[in-house]
């Protein structure tokens, strides 16, 4: 609250300047009349109005004002301008020349002149005061040069200007920007002034930079700390290229003040994009940020590799799409604040004080009001707040991993406390389960030795109940010759029968004690399965008779490889049950093929 009432009281400061716009003198006709105006207080003043004017002519200075044939506003282009019936373009040279008045011992002044990106030559009383780059009236011999330069105005009540300018390196010419009058004492405190500020701003952001991009190396998935270090860069880049820092410095050539404005003009609002992205991920698109990258990179190629004067022209085209990236930028930060992201608030914040001082400077430099230039401070806020915002979100980052950590311990002794007593409980169960199979080890070892007392029980007792059964079969034969013929011999028959069906059970369960120990080995031959099936049919004719059930064979000729034994007893045994299992009716037995060899 406090930055935005700071901001507000300096934007409305400014504005306020509306009000004495209708007091400011103007050059009328080429003449300026300064016998009224009070410097120390009423502040600087700008040269702005119709300045005397001769195209395509560098007048000489020592002549009159009578020898220009026309006026030229100040400031402004003469790109696509008409003068005297001719169509003016941004490549040429011209004379300008305005006559100030003063009154009588008034304070020495001074002019300040403004980055121009061309070659001039000031004079003033026909005595040369200022110039920056060689005027030419080709593109072979002018030399143009970017700087800012200060120029002392001599003593006098009547002073004539004259200033000479070639362009055959920028897109624009003429004098873009106003040319600034003023006491000498408070031009030149002013220049320290902007001097230290400029220092001041460009040291801050190298060590903002660098201390982001220390912070990025430890932190490579803090991607925010990247953006911000080369947002700081190009702002840092930015003043540089725009103060006049540099030419305190070093006689740079102008071209590397040009690229670099235009450079950081392509690339800060891409760039911050971005950086809001790291802030507010869902409420950036990351095909679009990375898309208008790839044009503010595109744009700074073609300022690094063409000519001035081919990449300057390309300014209304980038700053169009600069304008779609701040307004989707805007969009974004304004939905991150409606949705209550941490932090939104204040960065919607630093874009309104952005917005305000451009907005400023904006009807500053098109001479709609009287102000100070705030982009420099508007800058600073900017960034700073930015970094306010970037260290909120750290303090919480290290808030929240001291509680991660915490809890992490908490959990971590927890877990070792569980993980023991599992692990008794595991070992417990181990020596049970080891246990368990000792016994079921030795249960094992008694059944087995059960069932092979078992197997030879069955054996031995199989075979002895052979004998009895032989015996009995003797007896029924001799009963059956010492009887006479008669109905005793169908029942003697029936004996028999039942005694040699008792004796097949009796060797089937042999072989089932030869199978379970292992020692039995079916003998398989080819056998008639139809004299299989009537003698088994015949061994069970009689029962079947008894319960009253139609029980009959159908005959067959196949012929099987098989054992005979061990079939019969399958056979009897589906025979068995089936009478068993039926009250009424009849059972019949057949075989069908359902499978031949080749």
């Amino acid at each position: 609250m406090r930055l935005s009432l700071v901001v507000l009281v300096l934007f409305f400061s400014s504005a306020s300047s509306f009000s004495r716009a209708d007091s400011v003198p103007a050059i009328q006709d080429g003449i300026l009349d300064l016998t009224h105006w009070r410097f120390e207080d009423q502040g600087a003043l700008k040269l702005n109005g119709n300045w005397h004017f001769h195209w395509m002519n560098l007048q000489d200075p020592s002549g009159t004002l009578a020898d220009y044939p026309g006026y030229m506003p100040v400031p402004a282009v003469w790109n696509n301008r008409h003068f005297k019936g001719e169509q003016m373009s941004g490549s040429g040279y011209a004379t300008y020349a305005i006559q100030i008045l003063r009154a009588e011992n008034a304070e020495p002044l001074h002019l300040i002149l403004p980055e121009m990106n061309m070659a001039f030559r000031l004079w003033a009383n026909g005595a040369q005061i200022a110039s920056s780059g060689v005027v030419g009236t080709s593109s072979e011999d002018s030399v143009p040069r970017s700087q800012p330069l200060i120029a002392s105005l001599p003593d006098s009540t009547d002073i004539v200007l004259v200033l000479q300018i070639s362009n055959f390196y920028h897109m624009e010419g003429g004098i873009p920007r106003a040319i600034e009058i003023d006491q000498s004492e408070t031009v030149l405190s002013n220049f320290e002034l902007t001097k230290i500020i400029n220092i001041f701003t460009i040291g801050a952001l190298c060590i903002v930079a660098l201390h982001y991009l220390a912070l990025y190396i430890g932190r490579p998935e803090e991607s925010g700390y990247l953006m911000y270090a080369i947002l700081a860069i190009l702002f840092g880049l930015r003043v540089l290229a725009v103060s006049k820092l540099p030419y305190l410095l070093i006689d740079h050539p102008h071209i590397v003040s040009t690229r670099l404005s235009y450079i950081t003009m392509f690339l800060l609002p891409t760039v911050y994009l971005l950086f809001i992205r790291s802030l507010f991920p869902k409420e950036v698109s990351k095909y679009l940020a990375y898309s208008l990258l790839v044009i503010g990179t595109l744009g700074t190629c073609w300022t690094m590799f063409t000519p001035a004067s081919v990449f300057t022209t390309s300014r209304n085209l980038f700053s169009n799409i600069i304008v779609v990236s701040l307004v989707y930028t805007v969009i974004a930060v304004l939905l991150a604040a409606y949705r209550g992201r941490e932090d939104a608030k204040l960065v919607l914040l630093l874009n309104g004080v952005l917005a305000i001082t451009g907005i400023n400077d904006t009807l500053l430099y098109q001479q709609l009001i009287q102000s100070i230039d705030l982009s420099q401070y508007g800058f600073l806020i900017f960034i700073s707040g930015h970094a306010v915002v970037l260290g909120r979100r750290m303090n919480r980052s290290f808030v929240r991993e001291n509680e991660a950590k915490r809890e992490l311990a908490e959990f971590a002794a927890s877990l070792q406390s569980r993980v023991e007593e599992r692990t008794s409980d595991l070992a417990e169960k181990v020596g049970l389960l080891q246990r368990k199979e000792e016994e079921l080890a030795q249960a094992r070892e008694v059944a087995v030795n059960a069932n092979e007392a078992k197997s030879k029980f069955l054996a031995g007792a199989s075979h002895d109940l052979k004998q009895p059964m032989h015996a009995l079969s003797l007896y029924v034969q001799m009963l059956e010759n010492s009887i006479k013929k008669g109905t005793s011999e169908a029942v003697t028959t029936s004996i028999r029968a039942s005694l040699l069906n008792l004796d097949t059970l009796l060797d089937d369960l042999v072989k089932v004690s030869q199978l379970e120990a292992g020692v039995l080995e079916p003998v398989v031959r080819s056998i008639h399965l139809g004299a299989c099936l009537d003698g088994i049919t015949d061994e069970f004719a009689l029962i079947a008779a008894e319960k009253g059930l139609d029980f009959r064979s159908v005959r067959t000729t196949a012929l099987v490889r098989t054992d005979t034994d061990l079939l019969g007893r399958i056979i009897r045994n589906l025979i068995s049950n089936a009478i068993k299992y039926t009250n009424e009716g009849k059972v019949l037995i057949g075989c069908r093929c359902i499978f031949r060899s080749s």
